[in-house]
């Protein structure tokens, strides 16, 4: 008599996204691409959110959001700056 067992259950492995221990630089760098938009104070944001990061990077093992944080300050303070100043100028020319 053969012997029957049970067929084996293979389930797919859990896909995660990579998790960085320096969420600020993360999220300076996702900040300021939004700054591209002319939203100035989310570009001062990147900025604040980056120094935070780099502060945080050297107590971090390494490639832990240097590089993001980085990304972060020096596109926040293009955009962020272009677009007050852009602000500044709008509201300039619209006074008598």
């Amino acid at each position: 008599m053969p012997l029957i067992t049970q067929p084996t259950v293979v389930e797919p492995p859990v896909r995660s996204l990579p998790v960085s221990p320096n969420r600020p630089a993360l999220w300076s760098r996702r900040l300021a691409y939004w700054s591209v938009l002319p939203l100035f104070p989310i570009g001062f944001a990147a900025v604040a959110l980056a120094l935070i990061g780099l502060a945080r990077s050297p107590r971090l093992p390494k490639g832990s959001g240097t590089e993001r944080a980085w990304t972060g300050l020096v596109t926040g303070l293009l955009f962020g700056s272009t677009w007050l100043a852009v602000t500044v100028w709008l509201l300039l020319e619209a006074l008598p």
